[in-house]
């Protein structure tokens, strides 16, 4: 007997009449709109998480702010009941 050459088919050709056979052919477009949705999520979720950021700087150097707004007035509201019981002795022992 002779020898018998046979055609291997490429594998795309297989997958192809694969998913023919098992209905599978459409979806390939299905996972294609998946996909598509799936990184337009993703980048809805990286600008999102963007504008966290900006927001994010934006409270702490407000908050900075206002702690160094908030020091030196409570410095002075520290103060004030030591003149004011000052201002009470003097007055109270006569002495100015």
């Amino acid at each position: 007997m002779g020898a018998v050459v046979e055609d291997k088919p490429d594998s795309a050709a297989l997958c192809r009449n694969y998913g023919v056979l098992l209905g599978t052919t459409e979806r390939s477009d299905t996972r294609g709109d998946f996909d598509t949705e799936k990184l337009e999520r993703q980048r809805a979720a990286r600008k999102l998480g963007e504008k966290r950021e900006v927001a994010w700087h934006a409270y702490d150097d407000a908050s900075r702010d206002i702690d160094r707004q908030k020091d030196p007035l409570l410095d002075e509201i520290g103060r004030r009941p030591e003149r004011a019981l000052s201002r009470r002795r003097c007055s109270r022992c006569g002495g100015g």
